[in-house]
């Protein structure tokens, strides 16, 4: 009869760990796809540019430069009038990433643009990895 209360209390307590490993993977997987959903796709409005050689600070309204990133697809809508307009060309180009160790690299048209950086809604292409007197693209998502 012994042996019958431990084999139950074993396996009450292996349904217990199961059932934190199923909590536990269900967690993961949905957090990863709240990482994608998140990535670069979707519509990003330039804020500001900031660099070049002669030390640039460009703000822009909201909603006047727009890039919509499309499963490599890239649609880049300038409807800015003002002055100092250092966007990427308006029309639809290719992009793709790579990701070596340590920081992601956004390519355009085949040409690498920069290093890109994504925290809650804000991305940041930062050109200074490969270009001396690059820029600093702020966007914020649409």
């Amino acid at each position: 009869m012994a042996r019958k209360a431990v084999f139950k209390e074993k396996v009450k307590l292996m349904k217990f760990y199961i059932t934190i490993l199923g909590m536990i993977f269900l967690t993961l997987i949905a957090c990863h796809k709240d990482e994608e959903s998140n990535g670069l796709q979707g519509s990003w409005s330039m804020i500001n540019a900031t660099g070049g050689i002669a030390g640039f600070n460009q703000n822009y309204p909201k909603g006047q430069i727009v890039w919509k990133f499309d499963d490599g697809d890239l649609a880049i809508t300038n409807n800015y009038n003002g002055q100092l307009n250092f966007s990427y060309l308006t029309g639809n180009h290719h992009y793709f990433e790579i990701i070596p160790a340590k920081q992601t690299v956004l390519y355009i048209d085949e040409h690498q643009f920069g290093d890109i950086s994504i925290s809650n809604d804000t991305l940041v292409i930062d050109q200074s990895s490969s270009i001396s007197d690059g820029f600093l693209f702020t966007f914020v998502r649409q």
